[in-house]
């Protein structure tokens, strides 16, 4: 899921209204290693939100961290926030019989 969003700040009394875009992005993957991975990525302008969880492969996760700050970085992004958790963030689905 994909999602861009529009945001205009401030009042009727300013003459110049500053906009930014806004992109959100959920991923879910199942992969041999580490199992289920979701992430949920926030971007705007250049600021970075992520938050990861991986209930499997949690403590891999969090070994390679510092790898993956320093990759963004070098991008050229700017990391606001990074989370790892071991708590899904959305319920498995429920299609099983």
């Amino acid at each position: 899921l994909i999602q861009r969003k529009q945001q205009h700040e401030g009042s009727a009394n300013h003459k110049r209204t500053v906009s930014s875009q806004q992109w959100d992005s959920h991923l879910r993957m199942q992969l041999p290693l580490l199992g289920t991975v979701e992430v949920a990525l926030t971007l705007v302008d250049k600021q970075l939100s992520l938050r990861i969880t991986a209930p499997d492969g949690h403590d891999s996760l969090n070994a390679h961290l510092p790898a993956l700050q320093d990759r963004l970085s070098a991008l050229g992004f700017n990391l606001h926030t990074l989370s790892l958790q071991d708590t899904p963030l959305s319920p498995p689905d429920s299609d099983a019989s």
